[in-house]
């Protein structure tokens, strides 16, 4: 949620409805309808107010839930909302605020950020800076009280550069911060033997607090009229030590002035958190930091897509747009004793009109 705060906080298009939904299911037992709803309406040549609908519809069975928390599956939804405003201080200086809520049955956040950016004269340089800040509280399905609750500051720093009429290079900075309880509440951890005769299921333990931070670097270009290529390249890394590398790829194309089509590609790879460990034999002490989360571990993953946008020209005084969208990834995971890779597949539809 505070990714998105920080971007669209500073987000400005013309007037625009759009509407879109996305089913991801993997051969982990998870299924997943996302519906996305949006409108950005002017309401001052230098005013934009911009609100946001988004909801997850999960049914899972993964082994996760079956070995840690129940032997079935749960099926659950998740609501969530924003609401956004930028405003031209001048013709170069921007400012942008936003407000975000998301509610399912064991977690709500609220959470706000701001941005400022400035232009050059010239319009060549921008640079950005956003501050967002969130409050969780975490529960359980079915009890009244919430189990604990997260602080999450967030901080990002933007620089953008035209290069030449053909290429354009962005730098970006980032900080998050958490702190209280980012265990997951369903999730039990079990502690063997040695000799992995006796095991006791204790619940996650991990830290309290999390300080994150992380570099990305990209570039496009639009070397033809028709053509359109962009690279980008992400390092992250926290104290609890886990350290990544994201890359990523995309070519667009204009098949025709209503048809534009693309190609994607992710590779990620991460080390594990230095507490993070596939089996614990310790029995009997019992680690004070324990975790079975697949995402602490040491992994990567490879993937890609394509999308086909297609313009259908004016109607009632807007134009429409719809695309469809699809991809396809490939997880390994390593030190993990269940399910050590995983494949899933993603598909979407969108609709949006704008003037």
């Amino acid at each position: 949620m505070l990714v998105l705060l920080l971007t669209a906080a500073g987000a400005r298009a013309d007037d625009r409805v759009g509407a879109s939904v996305f089913v991801h299911s993997d051969d982990d037992g998870l299924l997943v309808v996302h519906p996305v709803a949006t409108a950005v309406v002017a309401v001052q040549e230098e005013t934009h107010v911009s609100a946001r609908y988004d909801a997850d519809v999960v049914s899972a069975a993964t082994v996760d839930v079956r070995t840690s928390a129940s032997p079935h599956g749960f099926d659950e939804t998740r609501h969530g909302g924003g609401l956004g405003v930028t405003h031209d201080l001048t013709r170069t200086l921007h400012l942008g605020l936003g407000y975000g809520i998301s509610y399912s049955p064991d977690y709500m956040t609220h959470s706000g950020a701001a941005s400022l950016s400035v232009e050059d004269d010239q319009r060549i340089h921008t640079v950005g800076l956003s501050l967002a800040a969130a409050y969780d509280s975490v529960g359980r399905t079915g009890e009244i009280d919430w189990v604990g609750h997260v602080t999450n500051l967030a901080s990002e720093l933007s620089w953008t550069a035209v290069l030449s009429p053909v290429a354009v290079m962005d730098l970006v900075g980032a900080l998050e911060w958490k702190d209280g309880y980012q265990e997951n509440p369903y999730r039990y951890v079990p502690i063997e033997s040695g000799s992995g005769q006796s095991v006791v299921y204790v619940t996650e333990e991990v830290p309290d607090q999390r300080l994150r931070g992380a570099l990305r670097g990209r570039l496009r270009l639009a070397p033809e009229d028709w053509l359109f290529l962009r690279g980008s390249y992400r390092f992250h890394m926290d104290d609890w030590g886990v350290a990544g590398h994201t890359v990523r790829a995309r070519v667009a194309a204009e098949a025709s002035d209503r048809w534009l089509l693309s190609l994607n590609g992710r590779f990620y790879s991460q080390r594990a958190a230095s507490f993070y460990q596939g089996t614990y034999s310790t029995l009997p002490y019992i680690p004070d930091i324990r975790t079975k989360d697949r995402e602490l571990a040491h992994s990567w993953y490879l993937a890609g897509g394509a999308r086909v946008e297609y313009e259908m020209g004016g109607w009632l005084g807007f134009a429409w747009r719809v695309d469809l969208r699809g991809e396809v990834k490939w997880q390994r995971y390593f030190d993990t004793p269940v399910l050590p890779q995983r494949t899933s597949v993603t598909v979407g539809f969108g609709l949006s009109i704008e003037r």
